[in-house]
């Protein structure tokens, strides 16, 4: 799998170089009513704003940290450890500084079942190169939360 992530980030990097297109990389956490999970994008975007890439994210990570022991004793047995895939991020409003997004996330959950994830995202941009976000989305009918950072290359 962290074979597969990284031959996916050289070539998108390459491409990128190649194609003189803009990189972003992003970093998130997401809330679920089960868990927390931290999770990091690399993607491209277009001339029109339309970004697309793929993402790994893990529960893991933020479990250990945030959650009570007996929290994570009472986790469900099948809940998302891990889900990666493709992203794909379409601008519905767009200004300098402030976007709102429409995020569609389709991928793997922990390499059982696939999943897709439709959500809206707001960004605003305090700089040329760095964004923050927030948004909300859903998953098994249940609402999520998202917070992420974004860094263009």
């Amino acid at each position: 799998m962290k074979k597969l992530i990284s031959i996916s980030v050289i070539i998108l990097g390459i491409a990128t170089q190649v194609l003189a297109q803009e990189l972003r990389v992003s970093s998130y956490v997401e809330t679920t009513s089960v868990s927390p999970k931290l999770g990091v994008s690399i993607g491209r975007v277009s001339e029109f704003g339309i970004e697309y890439g793929g993402f790994y994210q893990e529960s893991k990570i933020l479990e250990a940290w945030l959650m009570s022991a007996e929290g994570t004793a009472n986790l469900p047995r099948f809940y998302e450890k891990t889900f990666y895939g493709l992203f794909f991020n379409y601008p519905v409003v767009s200004s300098d500084n402030f976007d709102v997004l429409f995020n569609v996330r389709t991928g793997v959950v922990n390499k059982l079942y696939f999943v897709i994830t439709p959500s809206f995202m707001a960004n605003y941009k305090p700089g040329n190169r760095i964004s923050l976000g927030a948004g909300i989305g859903i998953r098994s009918f249940r609402p999520t939360l998202q917070s992420s950072i974004s860094i263009n290359i």
